[in-house]
């Protein structure tokens, strides 16, 4: 499972180097792209964030659990309605499993390294069933609720999947 939240977290700081390097003015308009050192520093801090949520008390990380999950709930509909609309074209499915952009500035050429880099973003899906996994092994009745929730799961997946699609 560490693997998991460490490579998570070190997305979330590519993310904030992204969102940096945007905000002040992209990558043609001179905007400033943190180093890597930074990146990592970024990682390092968010981790360090982790530590000290995971030795809160346990009413309190029944608090964020419970944010966490409003939040996920809220931004999924929220996403629903903003892309349709700010999108301003559409993407054929014959486009989205063919064209793989090996022309970028960051040197990776190999377009099967490229498709198997794509697949991560998928495995953080499988973090959400091992966590759940993990979470009944406090819950009342875990026998009949894992299952439940794992399909729960899954169902209300599929659901906002097709609503995207």
């Amino acid at each position: 499972m560490q693997w998991a939240v460490t490579s998570v977290d070190f997305s979330l700081a590519q993310l904030i180097q992204l969102i940096i390097l945007l905000s002040t003015g992209g990558k043609n308009g001179g905007g400033y792209k943190a180093s890597k050192y930074i990146v990592i520093t970024f990682h390092g801090g968010i981790l360090l964030l982790h530590a000290i949520v995971n030795s809160l008390p346990i009413s309190w990380l029944s608090f964020f659990g419970q944010l966490a999950a409003l939040w996920n709930l809220i931004g999924v509909f929220i996403l629903l309605i903003l892309i349709p609309t700010v999108a301003k074209e559409r993407a054929s499915a014959k486009f989205v499993f063919t064209f793989f952009n090996a022309d970028n500035d960051n040197g990776i050429r190999s377009k099967l390294y490229l498709f198997f880099l794509g697949l991560l973003m998928s495995q953080y899906t499988l973090t959400g069933y091992d966590a759940s996994a993990h979470t009944t092994e406090e819950t009342k009745s875990a026998d009949k609720n894992r299952p439940k929730g794992i399909i729960t799961a899954i169902g209300i997946s599929v659901i906002v999947g097709w609503a995207y699609y």
